[in-house]
């Protein structure tokens, strides 16, 4: 999570994480890249100078460019020759196929801790979201963000599919620029979705899995036209899902009498 201290040096605005002790150049100058990218520090379209973010950074180009190019690699940033590089714009079927994956690890993972979640998974459910609603109170979206995401990972954690999440988390990246987006100039978001939140952990307590998925359903629901009549110059111009990742009844509930 950012660390909250925004800095501009050498031309470049961003919001600067802790150096983790071993951890490589370029692996901290993509982590600073990829957390300023998702929290649209650097809204998609920025203009991207190695030079500046290495002056930024006080680290040498080479290592900044590794982390461009990894970047790059993982649809984040784009390269265009005679151009320049830049923050990737939002491409809908990036968004539609991450929402998919999360949709379809996360519907089954939710049906295994309705049928057995630790009571130690309860209770961090529960604290999680009395920070949340801290985080409301005191208007820190990032901060609501990154509980978000941690219940999700505390709801795999809770019946033992810790590894499910790092695949769901990496997958879904681009969906979370698009969560990200949806409540960067209003609180209101945050409240409802905080509120699916108990619901969830209501639904699991009370090993209802046709509640919990029917929840989950209405959690990851975006209106694609919405967000990009809000904000078209963050989009492709041909942004148009042409893969079908939607649901044919979104999440198909669960078989009576399957728990």
């Amino acid at each position: 999570m950012l660390s909250g201290i925004e800095s501009r040096k050498g031309g470049v605005t961003m919001e600067l994480l802790n150096r983790f002790n071993g951890e490589s150049s370029r692996e901290w100058a993509k982590r600073v890249l990829l957390e300023n990218i998702l929290h649209l520090v650097l809204p998609p379209g920025t203009p991207l100078s190695d030079k500046e973010i290495a002056s930024f950074l006080s680290l040498s180009r080479t290592p900044v460019r590794e982390a461009l190019v990894l970047l790059e690699e993982t649809g984040f940033v784009d390269v265009y020759p005679q151009k320049g590089t830049f923050v990737s714009l939002l491409d809908v079927d990036e968004i539609e196929e991450g929402r998919y994956i999360r949709k379809c690890l996360e519907s089954d993972t939710l049906i295994q801790a309705c049928r057995s979640f630790s009571a130690d998974g309860t209770i961090a459910l529960e604290a999680n979201l009395k920070m949340q609603g801290n985080a409301i109170e005191n208007g820190d979206r990032k901060r609501f963000l990154f509980l978000d995401q941690d219940f999700h990972r505390l709801i795999c954690s809770g019946c033992g599919r810790e590894r499910v999440w790092s695949v769901i988390h990496r997958n879904s990246l681009h969906f979370f620029r698009v969560r990200r987006l949806k409540i960067k100039n209003s609180g209101i978001g945050q409240g409802y979705y905080r509120e699916q939140h108990g619901e969830l952990l209501e639904a699991i307590l009370g090993h209802d899995a046709d509640r919990a998925l029917d929840i989950l359903n209405r959690h990851l629901t975006w209106d694609v036209e919405m967000v990009r009549a809000s904000y078209p110059e963050y989009f492709t111009r041909d942004s148009m899902s042409k893969k079908m990742y939607m649901f044919t009844s979104e999440v198909a509930p669960v078989v009576a009498g399957a728990l």
